[in-house]
């Protein structure tokens, strides 16, 4: 609280006379604290104005009528590097008013009022109805403060008002996806694989074992958008593969002369001031597509009745033109379940094998090896 010294003929300032009869009773109404002052035998002391005495009072005006608030806003907590946040300051008067003033900001110790950064220079700012708004950006990320600081006058005093800010750097997501899949062999593994367009997760169709694998690498934002300019490295089953810079449209790269089975492509980007590192692997294994063929031949009606007949149940399995010895494979026919492994002609055929006359679906599965894939081929045959 401020103390002032008022003469009775100034008293009408604060909305009321005082006289020789005052009393501090008299002072209701008046914002201050008013406290009349005893002499050592506590009665009232007076001062002589104007041939009268007057007691006197100690006047404490009141503090709170020229406190001031400040509200500060910024329209996101947590902006990437080099995106507009608004800052955005409300200044208003005891009586929660808005009041016109001048502010300033600071980012930690630079001032940025209006968005411009000067450094230890201060720069104020007029409010408009008690606001001024502005856009501002950082260009590296960190955790900030920023400060608003009103200027005092004659009739305020100064406030202030600050916000935590915590800048992250823009995230890249990596894309790899297939780029063609009628020529290339092999195939692709979900485990964190980013496919544009939402295609199925397979490289290639062909029957050609150890055939090229091409893959296309495009790294994007969170919308989608590419991120064209950005350096990133490959590594193939954690050796050096290539090393490329991300362009609008993505970069395509082929694996050759893979042994068969499982590889680990995985591509990493270290980022820049603006972007986050970002790492992505994708599984491909490596092996040749059989072909299965499968024939029923009727050789005996033995229930004429039921028409039911036995037979010759053959599965030939095939890479190309060459067939597949030693391969194990499961025959499913209706509730049946049948394994066996491929002889030297890459058959398995089982004889006498019962079936009713009409259609029948059989299904062939082949287990996967180190050099072929595992295969699920499903055939009608017709008896007889």
């Amino acid at each position: 609280m401020k103390s002032f010294k008022i003469f009775p003929d100034k008293a009408r300032a604060l909305g009321n006379v005082m006289n020789t009869n005052s009393k501090v009773e008299d002072m209701i109404g008046v914002n201050s604290n008013p406290i009349i002052l005893l002499d050592e035998n506590c009665e009232p002391e007076t001062v002589e104005y104007d041939n009268f005495q007057f007691p006197k009072f100690q006047m404490n005006v009141l503090g709170s009528l020229y406190e001031t608030s400040l509200t500060l806003n910024v329209s996101t907590c947590t902006p990437y590097v080099e995106d507009n946040i608004t800052i955005t300051a409300t200044l208003r008067d005891n009586n929660n008013e808005l009041l016109d003033g001048s502010i300033a900001f600071y980012c930690g110790n630079d001032c940025i009022t209006n968005g411009n950064n000067t450094g230890n220079n201060d720069v104020y700012t007029s409010t408009t109805n008690g606001v001024v708004s502005f856009n501002y950006s950082f260009d590296s990320m960190g955790e900030y403060i920023i400060t608003a600081r009103s200027v005092a006058t004659n009739r305020h005093h100064s406030s202030e008002s600050f916000e935590e800010i915590s800048v992250s750097k823009k995230p890249v997501n990596i894309w790899i996806n297939s780029v063609s899949d009628s020529e290339n062999g092999g195939s692709i593994d979900d485990t964190g694989y980013n496919n544009v367009g939402g295609s199925d997760s397979y490289i290639g169709s062909s029957t050609e074992y150890n055939d090229e694998i091409q893959f296309k690498v495009q790294l994007v934002n969170s919308n989608g958008q590419p991120i064209p300019g950005l350096s990133y490295s490959i590594t193939l089953d954690g050796e050096s593969f290539d090393t490329g810079t991300s362009t609008a449209n993505g970069e395509i790269y082929t694996i050759s002369n893979l042994d068969s089975g499982e590889h680990t492509p995985t591509v990493y980007c270290p980022g820049n001031n603006m972007y986050a590192s970002s790492t992505e692997t994708i599984e491909v294994y490596n092996g040749s597509q059989l072909e299965v063929y499968v024939s029923y031949e009727a050789t005996d009606l033995v229930n004429p009745g039921s028409h039911l007949y036995t037979g010759i149940l053959k599965v030939d399995v095939y890479y190309g033109t060459n067939p597949v010895s030693g391969l194990p494979i499961t025959i499913l026919i209706g509730n049946y379940d049948i394994s066996d492994t491929t002889n030297s002609s890459g058959s398995v055929v089982i004889n006498g094998w019962p079936m009713t006359e009409g259609t029948h679906s059989v299904v062939v599965n082949t287990s996967a090896t180190n050099q072929f894939t595992a295969t699920t081929t499903t055939t009608t045959v017709t008896v007889p």
